[in-house]
């Protein structure tokens, strides 16, 4: 069962922050300030470091002009221990009035315990106040990494975990990206909650990124429950994916036979859709966001960087 919804938003406007502050959340949902892939421009690395900045200027302004009421309810993720915006993200932190204690931290790419311990401790060196640390998984490397990464037993700071499917496949160099409509999705999935589960650790959904068809979204939703056995949480993108789920009393377990298609794609129709997604995704994007909206799905940086290696390679091949 869905113990908690965790909402990623992306902010890039004062009224944006605010309005989250100032309303509470509903009963089992948490707001998590995304720092990460939602702040990025793929055509400009300059832009995506400007618009992470800018964010970090909004949160902090925001956060330290609460009267010195307590901030806690509230979750972050920051951009991976690999990169430069880690540090960048640390400075922002510490430089957080005391009152701000982050319900959870979110890190994205862990690919081994030491990966970890060294979050961790970059988080006590900077006083960095927080409840939980949440890694994702979501490299071959991390991936691989797994029996170590969870070699330790869960406890209050760390007990839970997401698999980054769209970054993973990336990483494969796959075409198409391979989402809950192929099995091999779904058999990857089940090794890793099989293996945290094992050791003690519950999983966190990732979310779907069709905001406009709820069906698809409770299917997803039954299959992961007919392969976790303990309580998983579930992320959202949209205020309407979080009433939906705030509404599911009972979730009807599904074995993933039943929503996979596992079409088969010729060259020529692997083509036709990479090229489809490189417009869908430039004639659609959201000022100031990653990713572009098509017809009520999203189409993802991932998405589009992946339909245009696929091309590149054929232009390759080709020569």
């Amino acid at each position: 069962m869905i113990k908690e919804i965790i909402q990623f938003a992306v902010v890039n406007t004062t009224n944006m922050v605010n309005s989250i502050l100032n309303n509470r959340q509903a009963f089992g949902t948490t707001v998590v300030f995304d720092l990460e892939d939602g702040l990025q421009n793929i055509f400009d690395i300059k832009q995506s470091e400007n618009l992470k900045e800018e964010t970090r200027n909004l949160l902090f302004n925001a956060l330290n002009d609460r009267n010195k009421k307590t901030i806690s309810e509230y979750g972050i993720r920051i951009n991976a221990l690999s990169s430069a915006e880690f540090y960048n993200d640390l400075k922002f932190l510490r430089g957080l009035t005391k009152n701000v204690k982050w319900k959870y931290v979110v890190v994205p790419k862990i690919n081994s315990q030491n990966d970890v311990v060294n979050c961790m401790n970059a988080f006590t060196e900077n006083d960095i106040k927080f409840t939980e640390f949440i890694p994702i998984i979501e490299t071959i490397n991390g991936f691989q990494n797994i029996k170590n990464i969870f070699s330790n037993k869960p406890n209050k700071l760390f007990h839970r975990s997401f698999w980054g499917q769209e970054d993973f496949n990336l990483d494969l160099k796959c075409w198409p990206l391979k989402d809950y409509t192929h099995s091999d999705y779904w058999e990857t999935l089940k090794i890793f909650i099989t293996f945290i589960e094992n050791a003690g650790y519950h999983y966190i959904n990732g979310p779907s990124l069709n905001l406009s068809d709820h069906a698809v979204l409770k299917k997803i939703l039954g299959v992961v429950s007919t392969i976790c056995h303990l309580d998983f949480d579930q992320v959202a993108l949209s205020y309407e994916q979080v009433e939906f789920l705030l509404k599911i009393k009972d979730i009807t377990p599904l074995d993933y036979s039943e929503i996979v298609t596992n079409k088969f794609y010729t060259e020529e129709e692997k083509i036709d859709l990479a090229e489809k997604i490189l417009v869908q995704f430039q004639d659609n994007q959201i000022p100031g966001k990653s990713f572009s909206i098509y017809n009520g799905l999203i189409v993802s940086p991932h998405n589009y960087q992946a339909a245009l290696n696929y091309l590149l390679k054929i232009k390759l091949t080709k020569c």
